[in-house]
This record gives structure tokens, C-alpha cells and sequence, in this order.
């Protein structure tokens, strides 16, 4: 399957540094100029304030065209590299996500964990085998087998080593 991709490149990709250094100044400029105008009281300030917001109306609609094709070129760009990405890559999700499932199926119908992954009972008898001992931290050292009471008088959930929050520590509680 071959795509024929054609890339139309502008001049200029962004607006070069002195046409944004020019906006950027004037914009300042008019923000400097009108700052006292936000509050009318005369005549005078109100036809001021009047000619002073038909500046910033054409400096905005200027400063809107000269930007305006620049963001078109990049939006149509990206719809473009969006949707060629769905095409390309969209395929190979779904074939990726099919396989998965059918290695999670696999996988349960023969009851056994992938090839060199354990399961958590063989990664406890492991870790029973080298500490020692033959019982579990709960019914031995670790973990309060549910004997710990607060203060209400209920006793400890907790039968895992280490996970007793009443303890505070992975040590039976009597």
C-alpha cells in the first residue's frame, strides 16, 4: 500500500522576527497611548475614545490577516498528518490490539502465565524457600492475623505481611 504525500511548503513557515517585532511595538504602543481612555467624563474624551477604538479595531483586523494564512497553513497541516496518521497507523493498532487478545486467550485457556513470567504463588513459595520458613508471615512473624484492636475493638483485616495499618509495623500484634 503506497500513499501519495505531497507537502506544500509557504516561504516563510512563521512571521519573520522584524514583522513581529513591528506589531509587537505598535500594539504596545496603542496600549501605552489609550491607557487613561477607560474612563469618560467629557466630550473631549468621549471623541477621543471614539477615534482611539477605531485604531485598535484596524490594528486587530491587521494583525488578524497577517496572521490568518499562517494558521490556516498549519491547521490544514495537521488535519492532513492526523488523518494520515489514522490511516497508517490505525491498521497496525487494530492488528496489534488482535494479537494481544489472542495471546490473552491462549494464555487462559491453558491456565499457564506467559513464557518467563511467574505467578504470584510461585513468587511466594520463592520467597518462603529463602527466608527459611515453612509458614507464611501471617500465621508466623509478620502480619497481625487479624488479632491487632484499635481503639473501638474491632480486630485488624489485615492478613498480609506487612500490610497492617493498625500496627504500624510488618510485627504481630500480641
Amino acid at each position: 500500500m503506497e500513499a501519495a504525500i505531497t507537502f506544500r511548503v509557504p516561504p516563510e513557515l512563521t512571521l519573520d522576527e522584524d514583522q513581529k517585532g513591528q506589531l509587537s511595538g505598535l500594539v504596545q504602543t496603542k496600549l501605552e497611548e489609550t491607557k487613561t481612555l477607560t474612563l469618560v467624563s467629557t466630550d473631549e474624551q468621549f471623541e477621543t475614545t471614539g477615534e482611539r477604538l477605531k485604531i485598535i479595531a484596524y490594528i486587530r483586523e491587521r494583525i488578524k490577516g497577517t496572521l490568518k494564512p499562517y494558521i490556516e497553513f498549519w491547521h490544514k497541516g495537521h488535519k492532513a498528518h492526523t488523518e494520515l496518521l489514522a490511516t497508517l497507523d490505525g491498521p497496525l493498532e487494530a492488528r496489534e490490539r488482535s494479537m494481544k487478545q489472542g495471546l490473552a486467550r491462549h494464555q487462559r485457556e491453558r491456565g499457564s502465565p506467559a513464557p518467563g513470567r511467574r505467578t504470584t504463588a510461585t513468587r511466594r513459595r520463592g520467597a518462603t524457600a529463602q527466608t527459611g520458613r515453612g509458614r507464611t508471615e501471617a500465621e508466623g512473624t509478620g502480619g497481625c492475623g487479624g488479632k491487632a484492636q484499635d481503639g473501638g475493638g474491632s480486630s485488624c483485616r489485615s492478613r498480609q505481611p506487612g500490610s497492617c495499618r493498625r500496627s504500624g509495623s510488618s510485627r504481630a500484634h500480641s
